[in-house]
Parts: structure tokens; C-alpha cells; sequence
């Protein structure tokens, strides 16, 4: 199957891999690049209750001129054993995998097909969080991006419990911030996507080309922030670690997300500092990611953004109170 577009240069190329014959030409294909993007589509993926339907790998080109070739291994008709020769490249150390928030990917990828890691992983969304500092951004627009998640009245009036706690943008979110293009078909046919299909076979030309279309964005957004100096390689590398494999203790429920980044995954706290254990992520660390009353008194010990989702949770159940007669 062919869902490439020859009439725009700058699509990707597309093929979508369903037997083991396509499988091995498509890896051997892959192996000439040091940095691969990477991308998972499913059910839930990554939760519990959730399933896999594409990988999806594109070899990252030189130049920004060339298209990017994109290959969506059908995990639904692979199986395991035949997502093998994927898993083995998803592992190599000579490869580098470039995401953006690759939680998710990396959960289902370790709980489902017997603790496959995606290493080393490079995770965009930190660098752009990261970026923001050495654009020139101090603590009020940390704060500001906060809204409307935590409302702007509660951050201001408490901005001592804030000032640990980012927002993380989206993909789509960051590639308008940072002046990368789209293509504005695919994204308009994106916003209207069915994520309920992706179980469903024979594969459908939309499912390819919203699959295709994520690894493109990832791609350009990893060479506009490499040219930006936006990559601390040895850093994010590092970071990105820590951020992928958050869920490597469970599956999570499904639903349980948020837009606030996990705290101590782009710093790393010292050694001899105490360690406390938030109820709510169940993370263990250093105590200043608690409040005082947090760290004296165990019932109350939520970290910082365990605090602030319990805030916004707290907002939205006044709201439904307040407006449905029938809570």
C-alpha cells in the first residue's frame, strides 16, 4: 500500500509494512540513519485496556529539502513475533529515537510485547520546555502558560506552589510557537481524525496519512530545534530516559493524564537530599517538591503538581455541581 503524494514535495513518502518480506526491507532501509522518528497509534495506547496498531518510523533526513520515507509496521497484522526486527531497532544504541512525549509509546511498548525499551530516546517536548529559558522566558511566563489548566486567580494568589510546575505544550501547539509548518491539508484532516479506527483492517488511507504526518512533524520540528541549539544531546538523552519510562512500574488507567510536566525529569535533585513519597503519583522525591505541611504530615503529601491536578480537579467537579442539577 502506497499513500504518498506526488504532487507535494514536501509529504512523506509512505509504505505501510504487513508481512515479514516488507518488514526486513523497510529495517534494512532504516539502518543508514543515526536518528529515526518514532511514533505509536492505538486504543488507549500505552493504558490499561489499550492496544497497539502502528509503529511508525521515518529515517530523519540531512536536509530539510528531502522528503522523509515513513514506515508504519501494522502491529495488528505483524504480531509479536513478526515486530521483532522493529523491536531489535527500537533497542539499537546506535539509533537514536526521536519522540514527542513518548510515554505512552514507551508503556505500551514495555508492558505489552516483554519489556521492549525504546533507547536512547531523545523527547522533543523537553526540549521545549527547555527552549523556553534560553528564549528569554522567566517565571511570569511560566506561570501565564499555566492557564487555563490551573486558573490564572489560584496560580497568582499561590505562586509559591507553583513556581516547580511547568505546562507542557502539545505537538501542534509547539510547532505553531516555534514557526514550523504544516501542511495545511493534513492538518486540517487531522483535527477531524476518528482515534476510534485504529483497531479496525484493512488500514484506511486517512489512518496512514495521520501516522505519516506525526512522524513528519517530528522531524522537522528535531531539525529546526537542532538548528536553533535548542538539543543538549548528552543532557536530553538523559532526561528523556527519565520521561519515557515514568510508567515502568504499571500500566496506567486510562484517562489519568495530564498537561503538567512530572517533576525532577529535567533536574536531578542531590543525593543527600531527604526523600518523601507523594501519594497521589506515588514518585519518590526530594522534599522540596512538598509543602511544608506536606512533609510534616503524611495524608497531606502532594507533590507540587499532584497539588495543582488536585486543584483543577476540585475546580471542575464545583463546576459540574453547580451547573447539573443531578450530580
Amino acid at each position: 500500500m502506497d499513500a504518498s503524494s506526488a504532487s507535494c514535495p514536501t509529504r512523506p513518502r509512505v509504505s505501510v509494512c504487513d508481512d515479514a518480506a516488507v518488514v526486513v526491507e523497510a529495517i534494512k532501509a532504516l539502518q543508514p540513519y543515526s536518528c529515526i522518528a518514532c511514533d505509536c497509534e492505538g486504543l488507549s495506547l500505552g493504558e490499561m485496556g489499550g492496544s497497539l496498531s502502528l509503529i511508525a518510523l521515518g529515517g530523519i533526513p540531512a536536509s530539510e529539502a528531502d522528503s522523509i520515507q515513513v514506515y508504519l509496521f501494522d502491529a495488528i497484522k505483524l504480531g509479536k513475533d513478526g515486530l521483532q526486527p522493529v523491536f531489535e531497532l527500537l533497542r539499537s544504541p546506535g539509533h537514536k529515537k526521536i519522540v514527542f512525549d513518548g510515554r505512552m509509546d514507551w508503556s505500551e511498548l514495555y508492558h505489552r510485547y516483554g519489556g521492549v525499551e525504546l533507547a536512547p530516546v531523545l523527547d522533543l517536548q523537553l526540549a521545549d520546555v527547555e527552549s523556553r529559558a534560553v528564549r528569554g522566558g522567566g517565571e511570569d511566563e511560566q506561570l501565564a502558560r499555566l492557564s487555563p489548566y490551573c486558573h490564572r486567580n489560584e496560580v497568582q494568589s499561590q505562586r509559591n506552589s507553583y513556581r516547580l510546575v511547568h505546562r507542557l505544550s502539545g505537538l501542534s501547539g509547539c510547532l505553531a510557537e516555534h514557526g514550523v509548518s504544516a501542511d495545511a491539508k493534513l492538518s486540517k484532516s487531522a483535527k477531524s481524525f476518528n482515534h476510534s479506527v485504529w483497531d479496525r483492517r484493512p488500514l484506511t488511507q486517512g489512518c496512514a496519512e495521520y501516522a505519516a504526518m506525526d512522524i513528519t512533524l517530528i522531524a522537522q520540528l528535531y531539525t529546526a530545534f537542532v538548528a536553533k541549539g535548542y538539543v543538549d544531546e548528552a543532557k536530553l538523552l538523559e532526561q528523556s530516559a527519565r520521561y519515557v519510562s515514568l510508567n515502568k512500574d504499571g500500566l496506567p488507567r486510562a484517562g489519568g493524564g495530564h498537561s503538567l510536566l512530572p517533576l525532577e525529569i529535567t533536574s536531578v535533585p542531590s543525593l543527600f537530599e531527604s526523600r518523601l513519597t507523594c501519594n497521589k503519583c506515588s514518585r519518590v522525591l526530594s522534599d522540596i517538591c512538598f509543602s511544608k505541611t506536606g512533609r510534616r504530615l503524611v495524608k497531606q503529601r502532594y507533590c507540587w503538581v499532584c497539588r495543582a491536578v488536585n486543584v483543577h480537579d476540585a475546580r471542575q467537579e464545583a463546576i459540574c455541581r453547580n451547573y447539573d442539577s443531578d450530580y
